[in-house]
């Protein structure tokens, strides 16, 4: 998939690992990760269905932009995405 920031940079998710790419899963989205791993090497002793587990554990696609460090949420979705453009670096003390 291609997708072109707001700030003209071109984002895809060709290579394999993408540096692109991130996911990002709850707390209990990690349970139930890892239950499903846990599930499919206990019947057939490897894992093969990792779309599927990123899927069945409630897991966000998020694309960050290299050029602006802008975050496209929910790339993977039936909502619409959600853009998210940097604001601050670190927190103020």
């Amino acid at each position: 998939m291609f997708l072109r920031c707001i700030c003209g940079n071109s984002l895809d998710d060709i290579a394999s690992p993408s540096p692109t790419v991130r996911h990002v899963l709850t707390d209990t989205g990690i349970e139930k990760l890892q239950d499903a791993v846990d599930q499919e090497v206990a019947e057939n002793g490897i894992v093969d269905m990792w779309p599927e587990h990123w899927e069945t554990a409630g897991t966000q696609e998020v694309w960050l932009c290299s050029a602006c460090e802008r975050l496209y949420i929910g790339v993977n979705g039936s909502e619409p995405i959600r853009v998210y453009k940097l604001e601050q670096v670190g927190l103020n003390e």
